[in-house]
């Protein structure tokens, strides 16, 4: 009779009723401005670097109300815009969280179809409008004396999971 009484409350509490939401998005990286220097390290403007892979998981409560989130950024670059590399995967870049770290997932103006997160030293935002995502970038850095400093982005396509990060 216990064993009842715990399923049953298990599946009257919040978490029962909980579900999740997984996006794949597959995002070509394209150059909008870089200031990088010096200028012979710049990429012209609508260069393709790359392709990113974002997969984006939502878990709400029983509310319909956004309890968690997780981003986990794939990347994988060109030698050239047309070619595919061969062989090659894209690399986990790193994950983000909501939370309360200065890298954690941030909303904007109280929507969850608006934030923005770090990963490495990516700033992300992606942002969902009538079932279209879009996401920007401003990467900054240096290695050595190039000092790194330029903004990406682009209209991004809604993989299936057997599709995601296969181009």
């Amino acid at each position: 009779m216990k064993k009842i009484l715990l399923i049953l409350l298990f599946l009257l509490s919040n978490n029962a009723y909980a579900n999740n939401e997984i996006v794949y998005l597959s995002c070509p990286k394209v150059v909008t401005k870089d200031s990088t220097t010096p200028k012979k390290y710049r990429y012209p403007n609508d260069f393709l670097m790359g392709q990113i892979f974002f997969e984006i998981k939502k878990t709400f409560n029983s509310n319909d109300d956004l309890k968690k989130m997780q981003i986990k950024e794939y990347y994988i670059g060109f030698k050239n815009k047309e070619e595919w590399p061969e062989g090659k995967k894209p690399k986990l870049g790193g994950t983000a969280k909501t939370g309360k770290s200065k890298k954690s997932i941030r909303f904007k103006d109280g929507s969850t179809d608006v934030f923005d997160f770090i990963i490495q030293s990516t700033l992300y935002e992606i942002n969902k409008s009538n079932d279209t995502y879009s996401y920007k970038g401003i990467t900054k850095g240096k290695i050595e004396d190039v000092k790194i400093d330029y903004t990406h982005g682009s209209v991004c396509d809604i993989q299936s999971k057997k599709g995601f990060k296969k181009q």
